[in-house]
């Protein structure tokens, strides 16, 4: 009991501070610097991947492809932190470990939405669809 009504000062107090702030009251200054901060943990996640022989260093597809995904995770890390009223050097920190991580952070968060969406409305979680176990002899030869 105590900690559901910690819990319930702990969101009362956040939503308190939360309906006067809007994050397009942010200046255009701390948009850029977190837009870059993802983009340069895009492209710290690119370079290892390229070291690694994961990816070609020409393959610029790959880098505009990491850079949009990181600077998406970065913004929704932004967004997040901005709700929680932290300080821009630890947003701009947690935007680029967010680009960083990009579709491993997106692919947390939504894991993380899930759960927190089933256990708030009482649904199931889905059993994985069974894989196909069929032989490979017994396909067609083409």
């Amino acid at each position: 009991m105590k900690k559901r009504y910690f819990a319930w000062l702990a969101a009362l107090h956040i939503s308190a501070h939360a309906q006067d702030k809007n994050p397009l009251d942010q200046p255009v200054r701390n948009w850029l610097f977190i837009l870059m901060m993802s983009l340069l943990g895009g492209f710290v996640s690119w370079y290892s991947k390229v070291k690694k022989g994961e990816l070609a260093a020409t393959n610029l597809f790959a880098l505009i492809g990491e850079f949009m995904v990181s600077a998406l995770a970065g913004l929704l890390a932004f967004l997040v932190c901005d709700y929680f009223t932290l300080p821009l050097g630890i947003t701009g920190a947690a935007a680029g470990l967010a680009g960083h991580a990009g579709a491993k952070a997106l692919a947390i968060g939504e894991a993380w939405l899930q759960r927190a969406a089933e256990q708030k409305f009482g649904i199931k979680a889905t059993a994985p669809a069974p894989l196909d176990e069929t032989d490979k002899d017994s396909r067609p030869s083409s």
